[in-house]
């Protein structure tokens, strides 16, 4: 297996990083003047001058066509220390991370939203990613990607691809978000939509677009919730009700679990097609319906998050113990 990475602090040799492990590497300690070297080589001289006087930076450097690094620079002690993590330029595909055929289908058609929902660190990133993919190696497409940081940089296939690293700060991403309605993409990724963003995303959605968009949240329906949660001034609730039930398409909610084999994590799955009686309930703001809606179903196109975990430990892909700490209802591991 190939490194992935580089550690090079000032004094003993860098080791490498490699999936399961830091190695030593075969190479000569790196002097105060050599990391002088990296940091010309790497930064021009205004970049450099902030480093001077912020003691830190973070860029992407590109190496060469399809070899690209994050790269951070920073001080340790009386010197400077720098890694490189080598950029993934794929993603698996849907299948692959077992995520619902459904969604793939939805992402297909082309058209309207869908709300991917999970914690920090579940893999909200990934799935978007990967369901950009499918338009990427599908169809002639413009594709626009808004991120708070660049993962994987996507090789463009079949689609043009443009993907912006916008960072944490929300003022930033709605900027981004009222010029991407202005650049009228076919397909729009948001990272981290939150509700103030809500309208503009809906309004490329309305234009028959599709618009994948990320949502810090544990379930489908505080997904929807959340994104009704912060009305903005001059829109009604039940207008944005109505707009997000005529765009909005399948919301899923997804958590990673430890394997039972030990070898990584596995995707469940909460799954909320927005069909016309979905569309009815969000209109009205019918959250006790749409709960019940999850809850009534095992599988097919609506899955809710108890079952769904079920299914995966009577699978044996999960302990019973990781299924209990992340079900609501651990009663259905008896059924």
């Amino acid at each position: 297996t190939a490194a992935t990475g580089i550690v090079a602090p000032v004094g003993p040799p860098a080791p490498l990083r490699f999936p399961d492990a830091l190695k030593q590497a075969k190479m000569a300690a790196v002097t105060p003047e050599v990391m002088q070297a990296h940091l010309q080589g790497v930064l021009s001289p205004e970049s450099l001058g902030l480093l001077y006087r912020d003691r830190q930076a973070e860029l992407i450097w590109d190496l060469r066509p399809g070899v690209s690094f994050r790269t951070t620079i920073f001080s340790e002690r009386t010197s400077w220390a720098i890694t490189f993590r080598l950029m993934p330029t794929d993603v698996p595909p849907p299948a692959a991370l077992l995520l619902p055929k459904d969604l793939a289908r939805v992402v297909e058609s082309g058209t309207g939203m869908v709300l991917v929902a999970a914690p920090v660190g579940h893999g909200r990133s990934t799935t978007l990613l990967s369901l950009v993919n499918v338009v990427n190696q599908q169809r002639v497409a413009h594709i626009l990607t808004l991120e708070r940081r660049l993962k994987v940089l996507l090789t463009p296939q079949s689609s043009v691809i443009f993907q912006r690293e916008l960072g944490s700060d929300p003022q930033a991403t709605v900027a981004a978000l009222n010029v991407a309605c202005i650049q009228d993409p076919d397909v729009l990724m948001v990272t981290h939509l939150l509700p103030e963003m809500l309208s503009s995303a809906l309004e490329l959605a309305g234009r028959g677009r599709l618009v994948l968009a990320g949502v810090q949240a544990t379930s489908a329906i505080d997904a929807v919730r959340l994104m009704l949660s912060s009305v903005e001034k001059g829109m009604p609730l039940d207008l944005l009700q109505a707009s997000l039930a005529s765009s909005l398409k399948m919301v899923v909610a997804q958590r990673l679990l430890p394997r039972a084999d030990g070898k990584g994590v596995i995707v469940a799955s909460e799954v909320l097609p927005i069909r016309v009686e979905e569309a009815r309930m969000l209109r009205t703001g019918d959250f006790k319906a749409m709960q019940a809606v999850l809850r009534g179903h095992g599988e097919g196109p609506v899955l809710g998050m108890d079952r769904c975990i079920q299914l995966l430990f009577k699978r044996g892909l999960v302990e019973r113990d990781i299924a209990r700490r992340h079900m609501n209802d651990e009663k259905l591991l008896e059924s």
